[in-house]
């Protein structure tokens, strides 16, 4: 069964930062359903059904940087600010006031094979100050470091090493 293109994105950066000998570590999503008291109007049992509020997919670690990623892909020419939830903002927000730490959204924008990591504190900013309601990939390109990518036949793989340098770079010269 092929996986959709947002979630092949997340295997594709995961598998390019093990080849590199990062540390990737994937928060679980944790669909989840309990029996409730009440029946349908059928008569049947029914489920009430959560699931977990992660503040972000994936984390990677190397050589002394913590990076908290949220990962999103998508068709269009821009990213609605819509498609983030406020648990992951906040999340993320909290996770910056921490030395070392450096939390942001990964924003893949697969019409132009182009993909951009955004601290999470520019993001907001974008979100709070901006007369859009959403990103698009000029705005992502002057406020974000680009991940570098390469398409194999089928797949990609990305620079996770030359990504994590720049992103580290970046947040020491802003501190």
């Amino acid at each position: 069964m092929a996986n959709k293109p947002g979630k092949q994105f997340e295997i594709d950066l995961s598998s390019s930062a093990v080849r590199q000998g990062i540390y990737v570590y994937r928060l679980k999503d944790c669909p989840g359903a309990w029996p409730s008291q009440n029946d349908n109007e059928n008569g049947k049992p029914t489920s009430i059904r959560f699931t977990s509020n992660n503040p972000f997919d994936l984390l990677f670690y190397h050589a002394g940087n913590l990076l908290l990623l949220e990962l999103k892909s998508f068709a269009g020419t821009s990213f609605p600010y819509s498609a983030i939830r406020d648990h992951q903002v906040t999340g993320l927000s909290k996770a910056a006031q921490y030395p070392g730490v450096i939390p942001g959204v990964v924003l893949n924008f697969r019409k132009y094979s182009r993909t951009f990591f955004i601290p999470i504190a520019d993001f907001v900013h974008e979100m709070d100050t901006g007369s859009r309601k959403s990103i698009n990939l000029d705005r992502a390109s002057s406020i974000g470091v680009e991940i570098d990518q390469q398409k194999l036949l089928v797949h990609y793989r990305y620079d996770i090493v030359k990504f994590v340098g720049e992103v580290a770079y970046f947040e020491t010269e802003s501190a």
